[in-house]
């Protein structure tokens, strides 16, 4: 599986420089972290599989050498704010948490993470470590997509001999991968999806001495498989993720550098005639689909979601009221952390008490009977949790490191790299802003799997947006050298 991610960016246009120990071992994690737990209960070992790669990633690079003050970020770098705010929000929110004790662990796991996006982003990446490890996020994503696809068509009688599967009569609850919800999985491989897809595309708007039409079936290809397995499984938030990161990273790809086919035509045409075939091929599936398995699938859900009195809508929505009203009511420290539940209780409870009756939009029937751990948005569980300071942190990071590479990759400085660099800072910049998406819809930091791929990619945009800064910087330094020659 290894061999496979290295070799979906093959070379183009120049060979890409040796990858550090580090990163292999960064690559390898995400490659083989969603195996790692096979079933529930004390048998999933993701977490702590998670946890462990990543002290042993950071004690590596302290090896390396990536921890010198000499190397990555500045302390200036609103990337670096935005981790102190994390840290120091968390510390304060567990000194006056009602239970301290209770929130230890969860803050030690969220401590450890964003120290693993610090470290990964002070070691600086080079283009070819960020794309050997999102080659691995690739392949472990497409792995997951096939084993759900299979999860959905194979008959009842084989699906015992997949590692995983649910006993459903049909439908999308089968598709779970290893991951164990269908849900999780649509939103986690969602991010692959649109990085394979703007890669592909990059690639091929720029063509390369040496590219070949492999490199590009690979991206093209496990991004269709990625995109089929949320279509069956009903993916709106991936729908919604992967297609917000496509929209501004396309046209970045599209700017590049031209490659034209002999002839002298551009291959704008092939495209367009690649994505007709895709949206033939989808609406040909719908057809073949079972008409009672229709109603788990995207087209289906995409019409509950326009219904107000779909249960899911409101189940939604009375999660939006709720956490938002937690933030109101404890807007700097939050509950503390591992408190989420129980605060989430208290307030429905509170809140469907002031209501009068039991109407249709009333919380106390929206949610009654379900058991809230999660609020569907990161982005509001971490300040209703965790408190102001980490959810302003983690926003600072999120938009420095994608507003630092958007704008180097606007800058236009192709002249300045091998032909394979700039689509691999794409498809990083795209797999991150789908995860990015996520936050706000669903809540992909709670799940190991989902988690270690956001952080690592937060990581890896981060320092190559450092690695660009440095790049500008030094070319700067040069030209003052030849100014004062001359001078």
């Amino acid at each position: 599986m290894e061999r496979g991610a290295n070799r979906v960016g093959d070379r183009a246009g120049g060979a890409p420089p040796a990858v550090r120990i580090s990163f292999r071992l960064t690559g390898v994690l995400l490659l083989l972290g969603p195996l790692l737990g096979l079933a529930g209960g004390w048998l999933n070992f993701k977490w702590l599989g998670l946890i462990g790669g990543a002290a042993a990633i950071m004690w590596r690079i302290a090896r390396e050498g990536g921890d010198r003050p000499e190397t990555g970020l500045s302390p200036r770098e609103p990337w670096t704010a935005g981790a102190a705010l994390i840290a120091a929000g968390l510390l304060l929110s567990i000194v006056f948490s009602p239970v301290p004790g209770l929130g230890v662990w969860v803050a030690l796991r969220e401590w450890t993470l964003v120290g693993l996006a610090f470290f990964v982003a002070r070691h600086r990446p080079t283009a070819a470590e960020i794309r050997f490890v999102l080659g691995c996020l690739i392949v472990a994503m497409v792995v997951q997509a096939t084993l759900a696809l299979l999860q959905f068509a194979l008959p009842a009688g084989w699906r015992p001999l997949l590692p995983l599967h649910l006993q459903a009569a049909a439908g999308r609850a089968r598709m779970i991968g290893t991951i164990g919800n269908p849900e999780y999985l649509a939103t986690w491989i969602a991010a692959g999806g649109a990085a394979a897809w703007v890669w592909a595309a990059a690639l091929w708007r720029s063509g390369g001495a040496r590219q070949t039409g492999l490199t590009l079936a690979r991206l093209a290809g496990g991004g269709l498989v990625i995109m089929t397995a949320i279509y069956l499984s009903g993916g709106r938030g991936a729908l919604l993720s992967a297609g917000g990161a496509m929209l501004p990273a396309l046209p970045l790809a599209w700017r590049g550098p031209v490659a034209r086919r002999e002839g002298g035509r551009s291959r704008g045409g092939l495209a367009i005639a690649t994505a007709a075939g895709a949206g033939v091929m989808l609406a040909g599936l719908w057809a073949l689909i079972p008409a009672d398995e229709r109603g788990g699938t995207l087209p289906a859900r995409l019409a509950e979601a326009v219904d107000p009195h779909s249960p899911s809508i409101r189940h939604r929505i009375g999660l939006l009221v709720v956490t938002s009203r937690m933030i109101v009511e404890n807007p700097v420290l939050g509950t503390g952390p591992g408190r989420f539940t129980a605060g989430f209780s208290d307030t429905l409870a509170r809140s469907a008490a002031e209501e009068e009756g039991i109407g249709f939009w009333a919380l106390s029937d929206a949610l009654s009977g379900t058991y809230v751990g999660e609020a569907h948005s990161d982005a509001l569980q971490w300040w209703a949790e965790y408190g102001l300071a980490p959810a302003l942190g983690l926003s600072l990071m999120l938009a420095a490191a994608l507003a630092g590479v958007a704008g180097r990759l606007r800058a236009g400085t192709e002249g300045e790299r091998p032909d394979w660099e700039r689509p691999v800072l794409l498809a990083a910049w795209a797999c991150l802003a789908a995860f990015g998406i996520s936050l706000a819809t669903s809540f992909p930091l709670h799940g190991p799997v989902r988690a270690g791929g956001f952080w690592v990619m937060l990581g890896l945009v981060s320092g190559a947006c450092c690695r660009e800064e440095m790049r500008r910087n030094t070319k700067q330094v040069r030209r003052n050298e030849v100014r004062r020659r001359e001078e």
